[in-house]
């Protein structure tokens, strides 16, 4: 092949992609018929070009990957007549899931304390979690998402123009900025001893 002395212009380029793409990819939007198709297919094995289509995905391995169909019953699988935004909130975060919460939270506490502070670290007056606390923290996350502000501390501000008053009234800024901080859901320990096991 000559090699090209002056630059591409925008018609060549456009000429070149239009040309590489009638090599590679076989269009169906001509005849839908089946003999086109098989045609198509032909054509596409003879000159060594690969049949792109949104119906034929394939693993590199070119076996076709299997599909499960859902065995589930779709839409809503409890009785929610008469319930209220709390029912909503349990249904998602039952008293298991909060119980995991705490005790990973005050394990990673724990973890946390054996380490070197400094002097006015907010993790120095921690106390232990609990499960109701866990709602309450879980409950102040999800308002949050629903008002959002800048930053964590001004949700706890005293400017009448910025204040959200529920904030403070459930739990200080602080207690909340270090949950927060320990917040957690597996013991770190086990998961670093099942990533040397698995490694």
């Amino acid at each position: 092949m000559a090699s090209r002395k002056r630059p591409y212009t925008a018609a060549d380029v456009r000429q070149l992609l239009e040309d590489s793409d009638s090599d590679t990819y076989v269009s169906d939007s001509g005849d839908s018929g089946d003999e086109s198709d098989d045609t198509d297919a032909d054509d596409a094995a003879d000159s060594g070009s690969v049949n792109i289509s949104a119906d034929n995905w394939q693993r590199a391995n070119k076996e076709q990957p299997h599909i499960y169909g859902f065995l589930g019953k779709p839409g809503i699988s409890v009785n929610t007549d008469g319930f209220e935004a709390i029912d909503f909130f349990r249904l998602f975060l039952t008293d298991e899931l909060l119980s995991i919460f705490e005790v990973e939270t005050n394990r990673y506490a724990d973890q946390l304390l054996q380490q070197l502070l400094p002097p006015q670290s907010r993790l120095r007056k921690w106390e232990n979690t609990n499960v109701e606390e866990m709602k309450i923290f879980c409950g102040l996350l999800f308002l949050m998402a629903i008002n959002r502000k800048p930053e964590i501390a001004m949700y706890w501000t005293q400017d009448s123009l910025f204040s959200t008053p529920v904030f403070p009234a459930v739990m200080t800024r602080d207690r909340f900025q270090v949950l927060l901080r320990c917040w957690h859901f597996v013991n770190n320990e086990c998961s670093r001893l099942c990533s040397a096991f698995l490694h």
